[in-house]
């Protein structure tokens, strides 16, 4: 899939890549992983025919929107609608455990937690907005993580500029152990310096 859009995006401008990041959000199996490290790689051998700033705004914005988007579906699924939509999106009923679980250890932290899970994010953000998540709160959350994903994504397609398709081809079969390594390692080391400080002092009382 990842490479018939990247097809499409060739030459395209930065609000295409918004709107496939929008896709993505309903569902649609566009990598935005895959998406940024292009991106990277066609600011890092100098052919994007628009400013990078573009690039760069439109991908940060996309991820925030995408989040909320499948979020707010989330939220207006909590009734009637909620397990067809959920059948329909999550074949697996592991992914949907493992994103339960992640909402029930981190609350309201959700939206900065699922912008660190390669793989996971959708699930996650369908189900915080399901469980009530705030919203203002799940957006601050995915806007912060955002600040931290979407350099390691540019940056890892810029220094592999002259080889993408090798760096494709490795988050396509490695991207759960690139989360780990990496995306996750940095996050929850800004995680615990950002909010281990909401805690109360030996933790809550028996």
């Amino acid at each position: 899939m990842i490479g018939k859009v990247l097809e499409w995006v060739q030459g395209a401008h930065p609000v295409f890549y918004f709107g496939l990041l929008m896709l993505a959000g309903l569902g649609v199996p566009v990598s935005e992983d895959g998406l940024a490290i292009w991106a990277g790689g066609l600011l890092g051998r100098g052919e994007n025919p628009y400013p990078p700033y573009q690039y760069v705004i439109a991908l940060y914005l996309g991820a925030i929107m995408s989040d909320m988007l499948t979020f707010s579906i989330g939220r207006l699924t909590q009734h009637s609608l909620g397990q067809r939509i959920q059948d329909i999106l999550f074949k697996d009923p592991r992914k949907i455990e493992k994103a339960m679980v992640t909402i029930r250890k981190y609350g309201d932290k959700a939206g900065f937690i699922q912008r660190l899970s390669i793989g996971a994010r959708l699930p996650i953000t369908f189900f915080s907005g399901y469980s009530g998540i705030h919203p203002l709160k799940f957006m601050l959350g995915t806007a912060l993580g955002a600040c931290i994903t979407l350099p390691i994504q540019l940056g890892v397609g810029y220094a592999m500029r002259n080889q993408i398709a090798q760096a494709l081809d490795f988050l396509n079969e490695y991207g759960g152990i690139v989360a780990i390594l990496i995306l996750t390692t940095l996050g929850f080391v800004v995680y615990r310096k950002i909010f281990a400080s909401e805690d109360p002092p030996g933790g809550a009382e028996a």
